[in-house]
């Protein structure tokens, strides 16, 4: 939708710090103009600690409204027993639409012990199945999730070896409001290293459990059908020093996949010609099996960045795969004027590889921050 003009306040008064933001949208076919405004305020709480508000509001010229409210805060310390690291964070949230007055709410408890040699993490999400902020992103409404990670890192003194990597127990459980499962996956990782190179390597099991509502068409024709999947798999992963002028990182898996199977291939590689230009490319690779079908999908990245100095960069974004066919180029450019104001200039462009590789969509947009610090 074109934006016909917005402002924003930011700032900090001792403890406290506050954003606003409004911004004015043009109807277009058949978006109607909206105001968007954003309230955030938040305060800092002991050594590293804060609690905070937001508020967010949504009205257009079809008189539609939506309004949402949260709560957030965030205790970290790193003198638990004494010199451990430790915290604690969550956030409690509700959204008003008119006509809707039950499931609205979102929650979230976040509790971490990440230590040298003992790494813990709990988590704890629920999320109403009428949660629907419409200045925001949820990615799943209607469930509860709960995800425990446990991993241990010892140094043992080994030449060239800075930590072992053992991983017992990473479980992610996805149920609905009723309690019935949704998803569920299990990685054990039984062995890994981290080399004093900053090089490191990881071997995985997986357990995977996923329940489909209705069939799901993977791919072309390919169809799963609705029910419940479990099946195993495994995998081997390594990755080098990014710091390198040169690194590259693959990650290997085989196994089950629903009710076939699954060999996938995700690698990539870097280099850094000097402190101006670098890319990157990425490949994705699968080889999947389902019934008496067999598929491949690919997909393919590639990045650049072009640094002229610290104040002015830019960046471009190329990715197709062989699923929609569609080449998918982003460019953006950054320039700061000064310390606090920012102008970005930002291409997209995509183009049909099923149509001989006619443009579908093409579109140019500026923006421009200035800091007026008082």
């Amino acid at each position: 939708m074109p934006i016909l003009g917005g402002a924003k306040l930011t700032g900090k008064a001792g403890k406290y710090q506050i954003g606003i933001i409004n911004m004015q949208t043009d109807s277009e076919k058949s978006y109607p103009s909206t105001n968007y405004s954003v309230v955030r305020v938040k305060r800092d709480i002991f050594e590293k600690s804060y609690i905070g508000f937001i508020a967010t509001n949504l009205y257009n010229s079809d008189k539609h409204e939506n309004q949402a409210f949260g709560i957030d805060f965030s205790y970290n310390t790193d003198k638990f027993m004494n010199n451990k690291n430790f915290s604690v964070g969550g956030y409690v949230a509700d959204n008003k639409t008119p006509g809707v007055n039950h499931g609205t709410r979102a929650g979230r408890l976040l509790i971490q012990y990440p230590n040298d040699l003992i790494d813990v993490e709990f988590l704890h999400h629920v999320v109403g199945e009428n949660y629907t902020p419409e200045i925001g992103f949820v990615r799943r409404s209607g469930i509860k999730q709960y995800m425990f990670d446990f991993d241990i890192r010892p140094r043992p003194g080994i030449p060239y070896i800075r930590q072992l990597w053992f991983n017992p127990i990473d479980l992610n459980v996805i149920t609905d409001m009723e309690g019935k499962l949704l998803t569920r996956s299990l990685r054990i990782s039984p062995f890994g290293l981290f080399a004093t190179t900053d090089d490191n390597f990881r071997i995985d099991v997986r357990n995977s459990y996923e329940y489909l509502e209705e069939d799901f068409n993977i791919f072309d024709d390919v169809v799963i059908p609705e029910g419940d999947y479990t099946w195993w798999n495994y995998g081997t992963s390594f990755r080098s020093n990014s710091s390198r002028p040169v690194s590259f990182d693959f990650e290997y898996q085989w196994g089950d996949f629903f009710s076939g199977e699954r060999s996938s291939l995700d690698s990539g590689l870097n280099y850094k010609l000097n402190r101006y230009f670098a890319f990157s490319t990425d490949l994705t690779y699968n080889d999947i099996t389902i019934g008496s079908e067999n598929f491949n999908t690919k997909e393919y990245r590639l990045r650049l960045n072009m640094n002229f100095s610290t104040r002015l960069t830019s960046r471009a974004y190329i990715q197709w795969n062989n699923d929609d066919k569609i080449t998918n180029l982003n460019f953006r450019i950054h320039f700061i004027p000064n310390i606090g104001s920012d102008f970005y200039f930002v291409y997209n462009h995509l183009w049909d590889g099923y149509q001989n590789y006619n443009t579908l969509f093409n579109t140019a947009v500026s923006k421009i921050a200035y800091q007026i610090s008082f």
